[in-house]
């Protein structure tokens, strides 16, 4: 039986680089760990081509959730190499941060409602780092709002002046520093 995503203790994420988490000179560092094992991933993207170092430790059935279903144990890096061919950015699942790279780089704020575009994405899987392709689009509803979707999301994203996200439903909503929602 595999291991249930939710029972990871810690998830932690690192991403640097000239453009962050995407463009063609790219590193994404994560590590996510549990009472009796751990999974570190570091991806490198160089010149258009993608490499990853992974590390494993214990838990071999730990299972991923990929936002509709818990998918079968899978060790930390690529699902598959060919299908990482197009991928210019990083998408950490659970992670709305990740969103807001796209959303800032093709300047998605500035454009008109109806605005539309799709971008493949290297998306990583928590816990067990487990990378694989994803194809995902982005349409422009209101300023500042954006619908995001992929192969298992379909949600509406609000995004600050700055591109950041505010409100990504159903999983992060920033608060201000009183500890009090921030307006959409």
């Amino acid at each position: 039986m595999a291991n249930h995503p939710r029972r990871s203790s810690l998830m932690t994420a690192l991403a640097s680089a000239t453009r962050p988490v995407s463009g063609e000179n790219t590193e994404f560092t994560a590590s996510s760990e549990g009472e009796d094992w751990s999974r570190h991933l570091h991806l490198t993207r160089r010149d258009g081509r993608w490499s990853c170092v992974t590390q494993a430790k214990g838990a071999p059935n730990l299972a991923s959730f990929d936002g509709a279903q818990v998918l079968p144990p899978a060790p930390p890096g690529f699902s598959g190499r060919a299908a990482f061919d197009d991928a210019t950015y990083v998408d950490l699942g659970g992670s709305p941060l990740t969103n807001s790279i796209p959303v800032r780089q093709l300047r998605m704020l500035d454009r008109e409602p109806g605005w539309s575009t799709s971008v493949h994405a290297a998306w990583v899987l928590p816990p067990t780092l487990e990378v694989v392709p994803s194809l995902q689009t982005y349409t422009v509803t209101a300023r500042g709002r954006i619908a995001y979707g992929d192969a298992a999301t379909s949600v509406i994203v609000d995004y600050d002046e700055d591109g950041w996200v505010t409100t990504y439903d159903g999983l992060a909503r920033r608060l201000a520093s009183d500890g009090e929602p921030t307006d959409r």
